[in-house]
């Protein structure tokens, strides 16, 4: 129950209401914002239901969620627009439903933006991918994709690496390398992006021929981490690894235990444990990478 009156404020005040708004949690939270507003006819302020909307459609409590859409659709899908209005509170309802556990309904919110004549941007058609992605919806993923080379924002960077990251996330790296391939300019997310999705589908040759030819000033911890992780994953390979992890500019906790786990997979517990001790931080470690199992009894402890 978050009823309350604040004595300095009038009952109707906004800035009690908003008040409020923070300590919406509940099903009946909600239950008491919705009748205020309408009570007070705040429903009917563009305004202030646009902040609600923003404030609450990424919120953990789904109640609260629940009702941010059910504003956005009562108060704002419908009405009046000027035809080059920013869709940023479009967007953030998309995202809401792409990021969240019915990624459906972020397709179908974009259909409906696309009907309604409602301005797509960069953040609108990326949303849509990711939610096909995680849906593993070839066909309508390949919709956004021919339909983004219609538009002149299709060609935008942000996109085509949202592009790469849809293929890979459903299995068509080899599209990926396509759209890759035909981008006018890439950056390190283009490149990470291929070598991650080459790795995971065990390409590592493919991935390391990409990783040679990516330009230095792209490279990260990203990129040296994941062919790390590529050629750990082979106890022929290992050796690469190493080269890799001694080469690297920089290493983080995740070189170090990806290089570590290499290690212990393959028996070369020595040098895990030599590893272990030359860890700039040995506070955080995946237990796997510090217990190895021989003949089911424990070998070693780093």
């Amino acid at each position: 129950m978050i009823l309350c009156v604040n004595a300095n404020q009038p009952w109707n005040s906004i800035l009690q209401t908003l008040g409020l708004l923070k300590k919406c949690k509940t099903l009946n939270d909600v239950s008491q914002i919705h009748a205020r507003l309408i009570t007070t006819g705040f429903i009917k302020n563009n305004s202030l239901t646009t902040k609600i909307i923003l404030s609450f459609v990424s919120s953990p409590y789904t109640p609260v969620v629940e009702f941010a859409r059910y504003l956005f659709f009562t108060q704002h899908a419908f009405r009046r627009r000027r035809k080059e209005e920013d869709p940023f509170l479009w967007n953030a309802v998309i995202k809401s439903h792409s990021h969240g556990c019915d990624p459906k309904q972020a397709l179908v919110i974009f259909c409906l933006m696309l009907e309604l004549g409602v301005r797509v941007d960069k953040f609108s058609l990326s949303l849509v991918l990711k939610a096909c992605g995680r849906m593993g919806l070839v066909k309508e993923g390949l919709q956004i994709h021919g339909l983004l080379r219609k538009m002149e924002i299709g060609k935008h960077l942000y996109l085509q690496n949202s592009l790469i990251g849809w293929y890979q996330r459903c299995g068509y790296v080899e599209f990926s390398r396509q759209v890759f391939d035909r981008m006018p300019r890439r950056d390190s997310v283009s490149y990470n992006s291929m070598i991650d999705g080459y790795v995971k589908c065990g390409m590592v040759d493919l991935a390391r021929e990409l990783f040679d030819s990516m330009p230095e000033e792209e490279k990260n911890s990203i990129s040296w981490n994941s062919m790390i992780s590529g050629h750990a994953q082979s106890e022929n390979e290992l050796k690469s690894a190493w080269e890799l992890f001694e080469a690297a500019p920089e290493r983080d906790l995740v070189s170090w235990n990806t290089m570590i786990d290499g290690c212990v997979k393959h028996g070369k517990l020595e040098d895990a444990h030599n590893l272990f001790n030359r860890m700039p931080k040995r506070d955080v470690i995946r237990k796997e990478a510090a217990i190895s199992y021989v003949d089911g009894m424990v070998i070693q402890k780093l």
